[in-house]
């Protein structure tokens, strides 16, 4: 995988009110932690992490370092994670760390049960640094070793860091997905977000968390919505709503294209043999695979370009019922994720081309499922 790093090539204007961004992409962890550690040793007043996963000692290393210089830091991450490295080094060094997104149990009056998710299935993905109030760094992965591509989106922004730093106090303040309400439904709050970024370029940014914003549902919409074609990357695709919407986008001719990553399939899911039973599929073998999905990218039947959209999660297409056909699912109802949309009214610019980059890389290593 080739990496690809694509700023928006222009000083931050005069006026704090514009957002400055780039999208980065990287093919291993240690080029990807190093953006997170470049914050990291930079910030001088305050740090804020959520950290999907702790399997790499230099994270705990800058940290630990940011900590002892003063720096007020706070770390939110995955219960599930609890004896990864990083966790148990920051801790042991006195590093604030709350871990989060245990297990959901509640009597179902709809199916007349008890249901129950475990904190597997409870899942934290929202990769991201907060350093200083200043800059922002949110991700598609964080934490993890293993092989394969990370993204990136960082950059300034008084508005979004802003409400960035809202979804980070109700995580680090104990709410997150697993807190749920005596209806049974999400405790945490949506906020007062900007979902409108106005960027120093023509692109406009969205950015949105689960599971109060239903970022499974967005794709779903988006897919509905589109003009001229959809393409698909995930490592697991799992929606029977999203899988319906693609094929029924691709049965009255628009193109569709889905490349999935080494988890898909190996959760039943009614979802999986429709998709296989109506598209040609392609996967990718090992390794972590970026969820992005773009929309409008090519020209429609009009002859005209339609609002070409990229969008970008830090979690899997999970399903976005909390049951699937009775059973005790995946779901992103129960999991803490960040999903961010770069837009533009015209044909794709040049931050949609680098996310266009990214997905038919990964498009080419793929095989065809037979």
């Amino acid at each position: 995988m080739i990496a690809l790093v694509l700023g928006l090539g222009c000083a931050a204007p005069a006026l704090d009110t514009f957002t400055t961004i780039s999208i980065e992409s990287d093919d291993s962890a240690d080029a990807a932690h190093a953006r997170w550690l470049s914050l990291m040793d930079g910030a001088t007043s305050t740090l804020k992490v959520g950290l999907p996963a702790g399997e790499d000692p230099a994270l705990a290393d800058g940290l630990i370092a940011a900590w002892e210089r003063g720096v007020a830091v706070e770390v939110f991450g995955d219960v599930d994670r609890a004896d990864d490295v990083v966790f148990e080094a920051i801790d042991d060094a006195g590093v604030p760390l709350r871990l989060g997104d245990g297990p959901v149990g509640y009597f179902d009056f709809a199916i007349n049960a008890d249901v129950a998710w475990d904190s597997t299935q409870v899942n934290m993905t929202s990769a991201y640094v907060i350093a200083d109030d200043e800059q922002f760094l949110i991700a598609t992965d964080g934490g993890r070793t293993s092989p394969g591509g990370r993204v990136a989106l960082v950059g300034r922004s008084e508005d979004l860091i802003d409400d960035l730093t809202d979804e980070h106090d109700q995580l680090f303040g104990g709410t997150d997905a697993a807190t749920l309400t005596q209806f049974d439904g999400m405790a945490k709050s949506i906020g007062d977000p900007g979902w409108m970024y106005h960027t120093a370029s023509d692109v406009i940014l969205e950015v949105y968390f689960g599971p109060q914003e239903r970022l499974t549902k967005r794709v779903i919409d988006a897919v509905y919505g589109a003009r001229s074609g959809v393409r698909v990357l995930t490592d697991v695709l799992a929606d029977e709503g999203l899988v319906t919407a693609l094929i029924a986008k691709e049965q009255t001719g628009f193109d569709v294209e889905v490349t999935v990553g080494p988890g898909f399939g190996i959760d039943p899911s009614p979802a999986v043999d429709d998709l296989l039973g109506s598209l040609p599929v392609r996967q990718i073998a090992a390794g972590l695979v970026p969820t992005i999905v773009l929309v409008d990218f090519d020209v429609a039947r009009d002859g005209r370009y339609h609002r070409p959209r990229a969008i970008i999660l830090s979690q899997p297409l999970w399903s976005a019922s909390r049951l699937a056909d009775g059973v005790e699912t995946t779901t992103d109802q129960y999991a803490d994720a960040i999903g961010w949309i770069l837009t533009d009214d015209d044909d794709p610019s040049a931050e949609l081309l680098a996310a266009e980059a990214i997905v038919d890389q990964w498009r080419a290593a793929a095989v065809e499922i037979p």
